[in-house]
């Protein structure tokens, strides 16, 4: 059964937050902050609640992504993939992905349904619930909960001749595949969700949309 999915998103100095069935928002303004957090929460066999945080300002010139399960409650889950659409492709030609627990990866332009490595496409084809193919895939950790159990991992995108910063993801499709998924030893689940990473305002933008926006009304559909 295809997870149906809310997400939360705080982006940059402004949070955002909405529902992906209704086409409304709100629209606050915290303390800055140096990068982007989506929550996606599903409703497979089990909830399953995963945060992505996107930083730019730990290594300049990099960015940092986080990935945690955050519940519900005793809810668990190990992940297992990763998949991204950039918005200039031709970053891929240079673009390298580092991280403790990165055991494979594939890039390719609107190609990549699944990891060859460790994950046949078939496990993963339409990766993180997604009908669409994205720019690429990682693999995360290895088969099972007897080696690794990832509730939260980091791992980097560089690039080989030019700095990378939140503007080159702003915008678009990401997946997550989280296997082993349930509550205490009834952990049998898996699960593949699916967020969009908001379009990072400027920090004038964003303080003139908290103070002039009081309801903020989004397409139900990403355009193209």
């Amino acid at each position: 059964m295809r997870c149906s999915s809310w997400i939360r998103v705080a982006v940059a100095s402004a949070l955002l937050v909405f529902t992906a069935s209704a086409a409304s928002a709100t629209l606050v303004v915290p303390e800055p902050s140096d990068g982007i957090e989506v929550l996606v929460s599903s409703s497979c066999r089990d909830r399953l609640d995963v945060s992505l945080r996107i930083d730019e300002k730990s290594s300049p010139g990099e960015l940092v992504f986080t990935l945690s399960i955050t519940g519900p409650g005793s809810t668990r889950g190990d992940l297992r993939g990763f998949f991204l659409n950039l918005a200039d492709e031709s970053l891929l030609d240079g673009l390298s992905i580092s991280g403790p627990f990165v055991t494979g990866s594939q890039l390719a332009a609107n190609a990549v349904i699944g990891i060859s490595t460790g994950y046949t496409a078939k496990s993963h084809r339409h990766a993180g619930g997604s009908s669409n193919p994205f720019d690429l895939g990682i693999e995360l950790g290895t088969p099972g909960i007897s080696k690794d159990d990832l509730q939260t991992v980091t791992f980097t995108l560089s690039h080989a001749t030019r700095a990378l910063g939140l503007a080159d993801v702003s915008g678009q499709t990401f997946g997550v595949h989280a296997m082993s998924v349930g509550k205490g030893r009834c952990r049998t689940g898996s699960c593949k969700l699916t967020g969009v990473i908001p379009v990072v305002p400027e920090p004038g933008t964003a303080l003139l949309m908290g103070l002039g926006l009081a309801g903020l009304a989004l397409p139900g559909r990403r355009r193209a």
